[in-house]
Protein backbone atom coordinates (compact mmCIF):
# COMPACT_ATOMS: atom_id res chain seq x y z
CA UNK A 1 0.00 0.00 0.00
CA UNK A 2 1.49 3.36 -0.96
CA UNK A 3 1.78 6.46 1.24
CA UNK A 4 -1.08 8.30 -0.49
CA UNK A 5 -3.45 5.39 0.06
CA UNK A 6 -2.42 5.08 3.72
CA UNK A 7 -3.13 8.77 4.21
CA UNK A 8 -6.59 8.37 2.67
CA UNK A 9 -7.35 5.45 4.98
CA UNK A 10 -6.18 7.48 7.98
CA UNK A 11 -8.39 10.40 6.94
CA UNK A 12 -11.41 8.14 6.51
CA UNK A 13 -10.89 6.65 9.96
CA UNK A 14 -10.60 10.14 11.44
CA UNK A 15 -13.88 11.12 9.77
CA UNK A 16 -15.62 8.13 11.31
CA UNK A 17 -14.47 9.23 14.76
CA UNK A 18 -15.51 12.84 14.10
CA UNK A 19 -18.86 11.64 12.81
CA UNK A 20 -19.53 9.64 15.95
CA UNK A 21 -18.35 12.30 18.40
CA UNK A 22 -19.68 15.49 16.89
CA UNK A 23 -22.05 15.00 14.00
CA UNK A 24 -24.23 12.24 15.47
CA UNK A 25 -24.71 14.24 18.65
CA UNK A 26 -25.69 17.37 16.74
CA UNK A 27 -28.00 15.45 14.42
CA UNK A 28 -29.75 13.83 17.35
CA UNK A 29 -30.20 17.24 18.98
CA UNK A 30 -31.78 18.52 15.77
CA UNK A 31 -33.84 15.33 15.25
CA UNK A 32 -32.23 14.71 11.85
CA UNK A 33 -32.19 11.02 10.98
CA UNK A 34 -32.24 10.77 7.21
CA UNK A 35 -30.37 12.14 4.22
CA UNK A 36 -26.63 12.41 3.66
CA UNK A 37 -23.68 14.06 5.37
CA UNK A 38 -20.50 14.92 3.45
CA UNK A 39 -17.49 15.56 5.70
CA UNK A 40 -14.09 17.11 4.95
CA UNK A 41 -11.65 15.26 7.26
CA UNK A 42 -9.07 17.96 7.97
CA UNK A 43 -11.53 20.66 9.06
CA UNK A 44 -14.31 18.39 10.29
CA UNK A 45 -16.76 20.63 8.45
CA UNK A 46 -19.83 18.79 7.25
CA UNK A 47 -22.70 19.42 4.85
CA UNK A 48 -26.17 17.91 5.27
CA UNK A 49 -28.68 17.38 2.51
CA UNK A 50 -31.44 14.95 1.57
CA UNK A 51 -29.67 14.59 -1.81
CA UNK A 52 -26.25 12.88 -1.72
CA UNK A 53 -24.92 14.71 -4.78
CA UNK A 54 -25.85 18.12 -3.36
CA UNK A 55 -24.16 17.40 -0.01
CA UNK A 56 -21.01 16.32 -1.86
CA UNK A 57 -21.16 19.29 -4.24
CA UNK A 58 -21.42 21.75 -1.33
CA UNK A 59 -18.47 20.12 0.43
CA UNK A 60 -16.32 20.12 -2.71
CA UNK A 61 -17.19 23.76 -3.46
CA UNK A 62 -15.94 24.79 -0.02
CA UNK A 63 -12.95 22.37 -0.02
CA UNK A 64 -11.84 21.86 -3.65
CA UNK A 65 -9.33 19.09 -4.23
CA UNK A 66 -9.83 17.62 -0.75
CA UNK A 67 -11.04 14.16 0.23
CA UNK A 68 -14.77 14.24 1.03
CA UNK A 69 -16.34 11.34 2.93
CA UNK A 70 -20.08 10.84 2.57
CA UNK A 71 -22.37 8.85 4.84
CA UNK A 72 -26.04 8.05 4.49
CA UNK A 73 -28.02 8.89 7.61
CA UNK A 74 -30.44 6.21 8.68
CA UNK A 75 -31.70 6.36 12.23
CA UNK A 76 -28.63 8.11 13.67
CA UNK A 77 -28.13 7.42 17.36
Amino acid sequence: MNFHRLRQVRDILRVRVQFRRKVCSELNDNHTSSGYVAIEPESGEYFLNADKEIAQKEARAKHPGRLICTFQLTGVS
